[in-house]
């Protein structure tokens, strides 16, 4: 029996409409879980190729492969424990989700420090202070002239 038979086999296609059906809910946090990560991996690889460093594309690809089913398989099990176990009262899911998130985001935040050679806040912040820096940082008469 070929791998092409079972996957077409009826009690497999309802078993996975079955498992995409219970998991709708969570469509969008896992689809957040991928962008983030290859958001992360892309500009980890931007960095590196900044810093001088050789890039391995297998050992990259593989590393974030294995991350990715570890988020899902983090948020799918929040998911379920939040639904079917515990109910409201331990938001598991969102827990999960959060961790992951805020993880990626320090990862994606570093890389781009690494990218622009300074905090990249603090790049930010000059950017959008530049042209009202000067009027913000000075302060103001209290007296202003009459006219």
């Amino acid at each position: 029996m070929n791998l092409l038979h079972i996957l077409n086999s009826k009690w497999v296609q309802i078993t996975l409409m079955t498992v995409w059906t219970v998991l709708t809910p969570i469509h969008g946090a896992l689809g957040a879980a991928l962008a983030l990560t290859m958001i992360d991996m892309a500009t980890g690889m931007y960095a590196a190729k900044k810093r001088g460093e050789v890039i391995t594309q297998s050992r990259g690809w593989r590393r974030t492969i294995v991350k990715l089913a570890v988020y899902d398989i983090a948020i799918i099990c929040g998911f379920l424990c939040e639904n079917y176990m515990t109910g409201p009262i331990i938001p598991a899911m969102k827990l999960a989700s959060t961790l992951i998130g805020t993880t990626e985001l320090k990862s994606i935040l570093e890389n781009l420090d690494s990218i622009s050679g300074s905090s990249f806040f603090t790049v930010v912040v000059n950017k959008l202070s530049g042209p009202l820096g000067d009027k913000l940082s000075k302060p103001s008469d209290p007296n202003p002239p009459k006219s």
